[in-house]
């Protein structure tokens, strides 16, 4: 689609107003040709989404980002001969490398203690393929080169204004900005809550599995 490769390959944009547009659910048609045109054959999901976020900057809301990142697991698990055990698992660990990325490097992220180590990501990711675990090996890698910088997003101080919890089926991840809060609840279908300062925007879903 013209619109999107004028999206893509004009470097005047402002790469906020891009996200923003492609964000919009009236231009899905755009986004998904947006996603499209970048090739992420034989790239892992990581180094995929890295390069995907230098073409413009997240929105800091989660419904937006969800969208975005729908049309990126879908094309990418497409182009890659599905890797996972669904989509869903590649839309999960997408969202999950964008969250390790604020944690080990965005200086805004207020921590309750250290960053997030291998193991902890192992956790939250636990049965989020399918039911299944991700590959221990390929999580490492990404841990790796995400925490040493090698895919350090140029984007970092952009991807959220929010604090997401991670809940699958009772674990949790917490990231934290200043802005305002959101509660992200991943089962088999992720589904999101928002809540900005005392007030629920969406309720969350009910999480009846268990380990």
């Amino acid at each position: 689609m013209e619109v999107a490769g004028f999206l893509r390959e004009n470097p005047l944009l402002d790469k906020r107003i891009i996200g923003d547009y492609i964000s919009n659910r009236k231009h899905s048609e755009i986004l998904h040709a947006f996603v499209c045109s970048f090739d992420f054959h034989k790239i892992r999901i990581d180094e995929a989404l890295r390069i995907f976020l230098e073409s413009f900057r997240l929105p800091g809301e989660a419904g937006p980002i969800a969208l975005i990142l729908e049309e990126f697991a879908a094309h990418w698990s497409a182009v890659n001969g599905n890797p996972f055990g669904n989509v869903d698992a590649a839309y999960i660990l997408a969202y999950q490398v964008i969250m390790l990325n604020v944690d080990q490097h965005n200086s805004n992220v207020k921590k309750g203690g250290n960053s997030m180590t291998l193991e902890a990501l192992k956790n939250n990711l636990r049965g989020c393929n399918n039911k299944q675990d991700f590959d221990p090996e390929m999580l490492k890698e990404i841990y790796n080169a995400i925490k040493y910088g090698l895919g350090y997003f140029f984007l970092r101080i952009y991807v959220l204004k929010c604090l997401v919890v991670y809940v699958y089926p009772v674990r949790c991840m917490r990231c934290l900005t200043s802005d305002s809060i959101a509660y992200t609840y991943v089962s088999t279908k992720p589904t999101f809550s928002i809540v900005q300062g005392d007030k629920y925007i969406r309720d969350p879903p009910i999480i009846s599995e268990t380990t």
